[in-house]
């Protein structure tokens, strides 16, 4: 009798969740501002390795705040490759790096869990405070790419996409929450919501206004000097 009623009662949550943020979806229908800034905030030479701290130098937009503290679940994909430049002839590609957060704020619980996806990694984070939510994805945190060759001239290209998560996306945001990455053992209840739960909730995406956001970055050219990153001076 237990088990039942805990799949019961997990189902009529998830159904709840799910409602809650098609409302929001369907009723607070605005533009959602695709200003989004980024920059580089460390380039270094350590080890062999390029270290490098891409993040977004100002707020989020507001639009796209209000979406999450209503429950919608966000990714930030952000993904750096690194550059070596050949006069007359194509640039080689050497390596590329990345990280991604998935991001959603329980309403219920009032509480932020936020995923990152980095290395073949999955590291779990729950936060209460808003400013502790948005600093950690605005950042890529500390990324690392290998050069075994530093003579040349290098630069980095830098991409952050936000995207706003689909249903399915959204049902692995709950697993994640009933604790099936962190160990935890609940009864599964994947088969809820139904197909027509599904087709609502991709529909108010797609009338709501919430977009994706992509925007992209490129460092000045750079060398390797006495093991250290160097930016010629621009005169």
């Amino acid at each position: 009798m237990g088990w039942e009623f805990s799949v019961f009662y997990g189902v009529v949550m998830r159904i709840r969740r799910i409602h809650l943020i098609l409302i929001t979806l369907l009723l607070f229908q605005y533009p959602v501002s695709n200003a989004v800034n980024l920059e580089f905030s460390s380039v270094e030479f350590e080890g062999g390795e390029i270290a490098v701290t891409l993040q977004v130098s100002d707020s989020l937009p507001v639009d796209l705040v209000s979406y999450i503290k209503k429950g919608v679940p966000i990714s930030f994909e952000y993904k750096m490759e690194l550059w070596k430049s050949r006069s007359g002839w194509l640039d080689n590609h050497i390596v590329n790096n990345g990280v991604t957060y998935r991001l959603r704020y329980d309403t219920w619980e009032k509480e932020y869990t936020i995923l990152t996806e980095k290395s073949e990694m999955i590291i779990e984070n729950h936060l209460d405070k808003d400013r502790e939510a948005t600093d950690l994805v605005k950042s890529s945190g500390l990324l690392k790419m290998k050069l075994k060759n530093t003579t040349g001239q290098f630069y980095i290209t830098g991409k952050l996409t936000i995207r706003t998560m689909s249903l399915s996306n959204l049902r692995e945001v709950e697993s994640w929450l009933k604790g099936e990455i962190s160990g935890a053992k609940k009864p599964d209840i994947k088969n809820a919501p139904d197909k027509l739960g599904e087709f609502l909730f991709n529909t108010a995406l797609k009338i709501s206004g919430l977009k994706n956001i992509s925007e992209e970055i490129r460092s000045p050219f750079f060398m390797i000097k006495d093991g250290k990153v160097v930016f010629p001076e621009v005169k």
